[in-house]
């Protein structure tokens, strides 16, 4: 799996990561500090490391592999599955 564009929008917290075989992996902006602390026209400057199995910022010194943000979607879901578990 490797990432071919992405999509970034601070005011909604996304990160879209849309991958070679079609598929998107939606994450929060806010899962990742130096993405949170950045503006949206820092969010913007990013370029595909390794042929897309990472995402790097260079002005903010940050990188996110693709398989690190499907562990953070990963927990999030996990996360959000036992609250409603404790809801009922």
């Amino acid at each position: 799996m490797r990432a071919s564009y992405l999509v970034i929008d601070k005011k909604l917290d996304m990160l879209l990561a849309v991958l070679n075989n079609g598929k998107v992996l939606r994450d929060r902006i806010s899962n990742y500090p130096r993405l949170k602390a950045a503006t949206q026209l820092q969010l913007e400057q990013w370029e595909l490391s390794g042929k897309g199995i990472a995402i790097h910022w260079p002005d903010l010194n940050e990188d996110i592999s693709i398989k690190g943000m499907i562990r953070s979607i990963a927990v999030d879901q996990a996360v959000a599955m036992l609250s409603e578990k404790e809801k009922v």
